[in-house]
């Protein structure tokens, strides 16, 4: 597996742990020390790369500019014949109809997981995201129009035990959006229901 950081966001959310910096000040400077640990890199590779993952911070604040360097430096360096899955992790309110035409342009990832984190916009105030419940719904429509298949959606479950403000009604919303009921299977969702006091509860698991 290559994993890519990408230390940058729009702001801090409340529940974040990973390391990250506010802005993209530097995200150019950052690009060139990611190449060039590729370049020193390159002949490390072991074993077959299945996997490549660019996490954060938040991997789709960067232009596609910056991404588009990053992917043929993976190209460049690393034998990736035998890669199954590209993943890119994304916040509803990059994906708009033309950043996704141009990340599909790039012709490399085939995974989007996109933090979504929950669909009241009270609560999404209350962890600071910037986007809201219906831009967190577009954005999954948005990608899906864009070609991509394989999309995954991060909810965060039991903020300050405010069980009654994230349910299952987040993922019926998800579910009814027209032709998208393959992306996720619901019965794992509907599992949590039966754990002990979680009759509301309603997540599913994947990026920050």
């Amino acid at each position: 597996m290559i994993y890519v950081h990408v230390p940058f966001c729009h702001r801090k959310c409340t529940y974040c742990a990973f390391y990250s910096k506010v802005g993209t000040g530097n995200a150019a400077a950052y690009v060139d020390a990611i190449l060039e640990e590729m370049e020193r890199r390159k002949d490390e590779q072991a074993h077959p790369i299945q996997t490549v993952y660019f996490g954060g911070g938040t991997p789709s604040i960067l232009p596609i500019e910056h991404l588009a360097r990053i992917v043929e430096g993976l190209r460049r360096c690393f034998d990736l014949s035998q890669v199954q899955e590209l993943t890119i992790e994304a916040n509803p309110e990059d994906l708009t109809p033309d950043y996704l035409q141009a990340l599909a342009g790039l012709r490399f990832f085939n995974r989007i997981s996109i933090g979504i984190q929950s669909l009241d916009d009270g609560m999404l105030r209350l962890l600071n995201r910037r986007h809201t419940a219906q831009q967190a719904l577009d954005a999954v429509a948005n990608a899906h129009a864009a070609g991509f298949s394989n999309i995954s959606v991060d909810f965060i479950y039991g903020v300050n035990d405010l069980r009654d403000l994230i349910d299952l009604r987040d993922l019926n919303d998800l579910r009814d959006l027209n032709d998208l009921r393959d992306l996720n299977d619901l019965r794992d969702l509907n599992d949590l229901r039966d754990l002990n006091d979680l009759s509301g509860a309603g997540c599913a698991g994947g990026e920050g």
